[in-house]
């Protein structure tokens, strides 16, 4: 956690590598069943890839599986389905399948 902080102070918050701690984080709260903790972490760095890339980014539509992911471990099928449905509909317009 103070690896992150340093990066939060040094770089900020709205940067690649921060994001990508924060997702390392969420992985492994999600690894150990703390998944409401992996979910902030996950909606943390769904955030950021949005205000970096902007809606139509792998990066972005990658932050949303995982946060369906989240959903469905936690049993919210539903939340998980519009996440995951999300985040299909912006690799099929960026891959054109």
């Amino acid at each position: 956690m103070e690896a992150v902080e340093i990066q939060k102070s040094t770089i900020g918050i709205n940067h690649p590598d921060y994001a990508l701690s924060l997702n390392e984080l969420g992985a492994i709260y999600s690894e150990i069943g703390n998944f409401q903790k992996a979910k902030e972490y996950f909606l943390a760095v769904a955030d950021i890839h949005y205000f970096i890339y902007g809606e139509y980014h792998q990066k972005y539509a990658t932050s949303l599986n995982n946060l369906g992911a989240i959903y469905s471990d936690i049993g919210d099928y539903k939340q998980a389905e519009q996440y995951y449905l999300e985040a299909l509909e912006i690799r099929k317009t960026t891959l054109g399948v």
